[in-house]
């Protein structure tokens, strides 16, 4: 007989007590843990070891870690994980029994994208943490995010949008943070795309497009101008749409970037999110009567339809080409981890 992971004296106290409250017998909670009652008197008699699919589903069952169920923490370390990352996972991927229970309901299913229902449940139950959630935006395959804090270049200092929302003028960028705060698990990638209302005001966006499992934060995009007229952004406009794949499979590596944990631009983007418009002014020269624009800026706004025209394709090369980059630093900073 093997004595690994045979239960211990703390797991056989909580087991019995929570049998004891619910008025399961040994066959129920046997049942319930896919064993015969047979076996599941072994493991209590110590006869025969836990496996680590009985110490999930005791841990979605009653409570504390799978590694407490196997003997590997005691029941303090186990009670202080619990209680840190009883919302949701942990940096280390430990479920509570909420998100355990959609997890292994999703596994049945392999890998593919979530539904609207399969995305509320996910968030309810604490296993894909979007923070705040509101069913209202959800969508068939996806859910709308919403746009909080604000940088212009000029201006250096973030800021909330108000009920007064921002103007963006023509070949202007603006940078912008999402209202919702995210905590992805080990098995939940995220794709994003800008919403219709901002494809249908011609506002370019500038992204990495994926979010890697593991993430923890908000996130934020660049949106671009390309009109020749003003667009304003209201208070909580939902400018994002975001897809969420899972994965039966878990990677060995999840993200740990210097994003991890962000709520607020880093400092370094402020400086090169600035710098790069600073430079750009500085390529054109402010024309008379037109305080606050360069000369693209300016020709984008003119009456004349051709210039207007030439101005807008222009504007859009530069703007191709300042996706691109930004695609290729985000890609490269979530790739890299």
């Amino acid at each position: 007989m093997t004595r690994e992971n045979l239960i211990g004296h703390s797991q056989l106290y909580l087991l019995d007590k929570f049998m004891k409250e619910n008025g399961l017998s040994q066959r129920a909670i046997a049942k319930d843990l896919d064993l015969t009652r047979q076996y599941f008197n072994l493991i209590v008699n110590r006869n025969k070891g836990i496996s680590q699919k009985t110490a999930d589903k005791l841990s979605m069952l009653i409570g504390y870690t799978s590694a407490f169920w196997k003997g590997k923490e005691t029941l303090d370390e186990s009670m202080v994980k619990m209680q840190l990352y009883q919302d949701g996972v942990n940096d280390s991927g430990i479920l509570n029994p909420r998100a355990m229970e959609v997890f292994t309901k999703f596994k049945k299913f392999g890998f593919r994208e979530l539904v609207d229902k399969e995305i509320q449940e996910a968030a309810v139950m604490s296993y894909i943490t979007i923070d705040p959630f509101d069913p209202k935006l959800l969508e068939s395959l996806s859910y709308r995010l919403r746009g909080e804090t604000v940088l212009l270049s000029h201006i250096k200092k973030p800021f909330d949008l108000d009920d007064s929302g921002l103007t963006i003028q023509p070949g202007q960028k603006v940078a912008i943070m999402t209202k919702e705060f995210f905590k992805l698990p080990p098995n939940v990638s995220a794709r994003v795309s800008p919403t219709t209302q901002i494809i249908d005001d011609a506002v370019t966006l500038n992204s990495g497009f994926m979010v890697h499992p593991g993430f923890r934060g908000k996130l934020y995009f660049t949106l671009n101008n390309l009109t020749a007229k003003e667009i304003h952004l209201e208070k909580n406009i939902e400018f994002i749409r975001i897809k969420f794949t899972f994965s039966p499979i878990e990677p060995e590596r999840v993200y740990d970037g210097k994003k991890q944990g962000m709520t607020a631009f880093l400092p370094d983007f402020i400086e090169r999110f600035c710098d790069d418009q600073k430079s750009i002014d500085e390529t054109t020269d402010s024309p008379s009567g037109s305080p606050g624009l360069n000369r693209g800026e300016a020709t984008l706004a003119s009456d004349d339809p051709e210039k207007r025209g030439l101005a807008q394709v222009q504007q859009a090369v530069e703007q191709l080409q300042h996706g691109v980059d930004a695609l290729n630093e985000a890609l490269k900073g979530f790739g890299s981890h």
